[in-house]
């Protein structure tokens, strides 16, 4: 079953994001994670939402729109490690409008980033029996 990407679109959250959470720089992108504190009625956390930042500086529509692919599908790949109960934005950066960037450097590059918080977890491989 194919998991949806819950799209993070009002601007006071990333607003809040960019000032209260923690931010972690990578040569492709910039990751903003903030905590969401709401709760479903039975008391599991939210899904974690994404939101996507490219600046118009870097690049036309059409460059920007790859990049914007490129991330999204990078947080696809990295989605089943991530626990629910966050705002995750990820800001482009300069380096990411390369021609020769590819799916897997992105993903490399948000695996890098996000592997060290509290909010990834590894499946780690199961051991032998002795």
């Amino acid at each position: 079953m194919r998991k949806l990407i819950l799209p993070l679109k009002e601007n006071h959250l990333f607003s809040k994001a960019y000032t209260k959470g923690n931010c972690r720089v990578a040569k492709l992108c910039a990751v903003y994670v903030l905590k969401n504190y709401k709760k479903n009625p039975d008391g599991t956390p939210m899904k974690t939402k994404l939101g996507i930042t490219v600046n118009r500086k870097l690049g036309k529509a059409c460059k920007r729109n790859r990049v914007k692919r490129l991330i999204r599908e990078a947080y696809r790949q990295n989605y089943c490690h991530i626990k629910d109960g966050y705002f995750i934005i990820i800001a482009a950066r300069a380096a990411a409008f390369a021609p020769y960037i590819k799916t897997q450097d992105m993903s490399k590059a948000l695996r890098q980033i996000v592997s060290d918080e509290s909010f990834y977890e590894f499946k780690k491989a199961p051991q032998k029996k002795k």
